[in-house]
């Protein structure tokens, strides 16, 4: 896991109250791991062209050094469900890319349908763990160049709504999508799950990736799921780039070809910015498509 994204920095020396890993011949206050991680960073940038490390939480300011985690992760679905709540509130502290154990980590038991919805919320968080890298170049340059992360919770675009504040498990991925993931087990009777989903108000209205349902906004909703499906939602307007590929490939290369997904009702807008990284510059050529839009 580690070797995916770099350094994981910490030692075997207690844990502290702020949940980093601290010498205990320190004055209070003051953690091995701010300067650990800082040293490991200059470290990995006199090689990598984009220095990238991957450390547990130092405190307060930490965020400078790049990926963050939550800590070892609980099997269960408790765990689970307080994890969308974690993962959005970290953009209030400048913590934009954090990540957590996709899945499960230690204790409890094997639980496949636990493991499928929190893959469902990894998907949709700015980093995954699953020994794979993420390639949201256009969103990495909005949270670089206009303090935009790519997870922020429901208030920061409704800070005037108190109804924004009472969701806390859900949050906007990017600037067109907005998750809502499940973190309770299947109805036995049924085989659906189940989550409110806050449709914040507005002119524009709400479709659902999965379902194609279209919501009206200002309201809150009990929405049903089978296990294969989540819940995820887009705006009128929306442009979502997607990977064209049957099977993606992993890594941080450019793909070879786009889908592009279109959430008709409203006009829209996406800037797709693509690296150069070690992969051949390339023009994009689009390609006509017959057939008509409903």
């Amino acid at each position: 896991m580690a070797a995916a994204l770099g350094h994981k920095s910490q030692n075997k020396a207690p844990i502290q109250s702020t949940g980093s890993r601290a010498s205990t011949r320190e004055p209070p206050g003051i953690h091995a791991l701010w300067l650990l991680t800082h040293y490991h960073y200059l470290d990995n940038a006199l090689v990598a062209q984009r220095p990238l490390i991957f450390s547990r939480y130092a405190g307060l300011g930490s965020h400078r050094y790049p990926v963050g985690f939550s800590g070892d992760r609980v099997v269960s679905w408790k765990s689970l469900d307080f994890q969308p709540e974690f993962t959005a509130t970290t953009s209030n502290i400048g913590h934009g890319w954090w990540s957590h154990d996709i899945g499960e980590h230690m204790f409890g038991s094997r639980d496949d349908e636990l493991v499928t919805r929190w893959v469902q919320l990894g998907v949709f968080s700015p980093i995954i763990r699953l020994h794979s890298s993420n390639s949201r170049w256009h969103i990495n340059i909005r949270a670089s160049t206009e303090n935009e992360p790519l997870v922020q919770p429901m208030y920061w675009e409704h800070p005037a709504l108190d109804q924004a504040y009472k969701v806390p498990r859900r949050y906007t991925f990017g600037t067109q999508l907005f998750v809502c993931p499940i973190t309770k087990p299947r109805n036995s009777s049924t085989g659906l799950s189940s989550v409110r989903a806050w449709f914040s108000p507005g002119a524009t209205r709400y479709v659902g990736i999965f379902t194609g349902l279209v919501y009206d906004g200002g309201r809150e909703l009990e929405v049903f799921r089978p296990l294969y499906k989540m819940p995820l939602f887009a705006r009128e307007g929306s442009i979502i780039p997607l990977d064209a590929a049957v099977i993606p490939e992993n890594g941080g290369q450019n793909i070879t070809a786009y889908e592009i997904l279109f959430v008709v009702g409203q006009n829209g807008q996406f800037d797709l910015l693509e690296s150069a990284e070690d992969d051949a510059v390339r023009a994009i050529t689009p390609s006509p498509v017959s057939g008509t839009f409903s």
